[in-house]
């Protein structure tokens, strides 16, 4: 798994992160069967618009149980822009993405709280990507539903 920094840098691009949100939601059934914990368990989900060379691309909503990851909560927005959430995850974990398995992506089209924060119009096409991540020890680690601007990103598959 390649995170977004790391493919900017692959392309010689410079990546950026803004904070959006950081809100505490319950566990869908869907969510909790992949993390394996009940439902309504405590999730946290990060979104952040991410940029290359100061381009916005994507809209990041990573979702995390928030026992297994409780200073995501309590960084202070400066440690969530900017920066990886890969590593940030990694240098307080101790485990990282190593692979996505499933993921989907679909056409979505920009809605009006998209819309702005990737700088395209309401209606806009844009891919959907539905991402769940998993560590070496195959444990769930993360689940990424991001909305990428196709004109901005291009897909290594």
């Amino acid at each position: 798994v390649q995170s977004f920094t790391e493919g900017c840098a692959a392309n010689d691009m410079v990546p950026g992160a803004r904070l959006v949100s950081r809100t505490v939601v319950a566990a869908t059934h869907k969510d909790a069967a992949f993390f394996g914990v009940e439902p309504g368990c405590e999730l946290i989900v990060v979104e952040r618009v991410r940029t290359a060379d100061g381009i916005p691309v994507m809209l990041e909503n990573n979702a995390f149980v928030l026992a297994d990851h409780p200073y995501l909560q309590t960084l202070a927005d400066k440690d969530l822009t900017d920066n990886s959430i890969f590593a940030l995850v990694a240098e307080h974990s101790g485990r990282a993405p190593l692979k996505s398995d499933p993921c989907t992506v679909e056409i979505a089209l920009a809605d009006a709280q998209a819309a702005p924060l990737l700088e395209v119009p309401v209606g806009e096409p844009l891919f959907y990507m539905e991402a769940y991540f998993t560590d070496a020890g195959g444990r769930p680690l993360l689940l990424g539903r991001q909305k990428i601007v196709g004109s901005r990103y291009v897909f290594d598959i």
